[in-house]
């Protein structure tokens, strides 16, 4: 899976400009960023990450604006300038972008703001996931490096704008140079930068007093979708991971335990969950994973260092509550491909739809709320386990979201 970046300034909008020509190119280059970050996001081949803090930075400098504050603006230019066709009034073009850009806050939800109400939407992605990294990289991750040669590779936009992104620069810089994962990560600019062609960014890194040498990629929104992979297709989720088992390279790689069934990972799920094409990618991107632990020798000394690698690689992963590890969850417990059972707690999560228990609130839902009735329906997991010994992944699940505490039958539980 390919890792897309979103920084602040694809949501950018200066101020309204007195100059006819100014405001509809602000307003033109909003719109085209916006269009291709909506084209980005029905792509199941990649992730979709967003650099935290977004909605403060753009409020706090003044470059935020809601959606009726954009057609109002819009208005105002049409009526000034009749023969602008770049935009049709009729055309809702930012109906959802409220929607977009935030969501509501949720009872249970710990991540709260009072004074609005509302969290901003980027809340999710691989950042939400990696241990420590619920908040911007902090200073220490700060690079010089915001210019190839005498070219600028970012917008002129305010500084904390240029420092959050020579943050993530550093910081991305780091995973890149830690779990070689440099093709898989870029770092999508917006604004005047919108069509800016793909640039790796050198960047030295200091580790304990030892510079090494890194890179980034970036790109702008506009041609961020040519650096996708090549979409596939496949009739459901069934066949999708049938694919993936029947796959002599991916067999090679990973181990699919025998709970791995047509009729597991049917149950109580749509055929069209995850989506299949998703599935099949976070799969292929294991196996990938795979060859470079054992190629580059990476040490797996814990679930973190899994649940950074696999995230550093665009896949969304984290372990479950530690309540149930210590209580032996018999619903996350699964076969190895000898029919043993072991206890799974690392899990992958290609797909999350709004699906809250008042104990259990996940922020990485990057889909749209359905009603708890269906949304149940869309949700899928993927636990696995790195078998230190055989030099692979252990795939013990593919199917439902296993049930919280809350939804439990297991009246022996003690977590009860």
């Amino acid at each position: 899976m390919r890792n897309f970046i979103i920084d602040a300034s694809v949501f950018a909008l200066p101020a309204r400009s007195e100059d006819v020509n100014t405001e509809k190119d602000n307003l033109c280059t909003l719109m085209n960023n916006y269009l291709s970050l909506k084209i980005l996001r029905k792509n199941d081949s990649i992730t979709i990450s967003y650099m935290n803090k977004i909605l403060l930075l753009l409020r706090k400098n003044n470059l935020l604006h809601t959606r009726s504050q954009i057609n109002s603006r819009i208005k105002e230019l049409l009526a000034k300038m009749p023969e602008c066709h770049e935009i049709d009034i009729d055309s809702p073009i930012f109906e959802d972008w409220d929607e977009f850009l935030f969501y509501k806050i949720t009872p249970g939800n710990p991540i709260k703001n009072s004074a609005t109400s509302n969290v901003r939407k980027g809340r999710i992605g691989i950042f939400n996931n990696i241990p420590d990294r619920d908040t911007d990289p902090d200073d220490n991750y700060i690079t010089k490096t915001i210019k190839k040669g005498k070219k600028n590779v970012y917008p002129h936009l305010p500084q904390d704008f240029i420092n959050t992104f020579k943050k993530y620069c550093g910081y991305m810089a780091d995973l890149n140079q830690k779990y070689y994962c440099y093709e898989n990560n870029f770092i999508v600019l917006g604004k005047n930068f919108q069509n800016m062609e793909k640039e790796n960014v050198n960047i030295t890194l200091n580790e304990n007093g030892t510079y090494v040498q890194s890179c980034v990629a970036i790109v702008g929104i506009g041609k961020a979708n040519t650096l996708c992979p090549p979409k596939i297709k496949f009739e459901s989720l069934t066949d999708a991971c049938n694919e993936a088992k029947e796959n002599e390279d991916f067999s090679a790689k990973l181990d699919f335990g025998g709970e791995i069934t047509n009729e597991n990972i049917k149950k109580d799920l749509s055929s069209q969950a995850g989506p299949p094409e998703k599935i099949y990618g976070y799969l292929e991107t294991l196996c990938q994973v795979t060859d470079i632990i054992n190629n580059k020798n990476i040490n797996i000394t814990n679930d973190n260092t899994v649940i950074e690698m696999l995230n550093a690689y665009g896949l969304l992963c984290s372990p479950d509550d530690n309540k149930y590890s210590n209580y032996k969850c018999i619903y996350r417990e699964f076969e190895d491909k000898m029919g043993n059972k072991l206890f799974f707690n690392v899990h992958l999560k290609p797909s999350t739809y709004t699906y809250i228990a008042p104990d259990e609130y996940d922020v990485n839902n990057e889909n749209n709320a359905i009603g708890s009735k269906y949304a149940s329906k869309y949700t899928v997991r993927v636990y696995l386990h790195w078998n230190s010994g055989e030099k692979k992944f252990i795939i013990g699940w593919i199917g439902h979201h296993p049930p919280f505490c809350k939804n439990c039958v297991n009246n022996k539980c003690q977590a009860k």
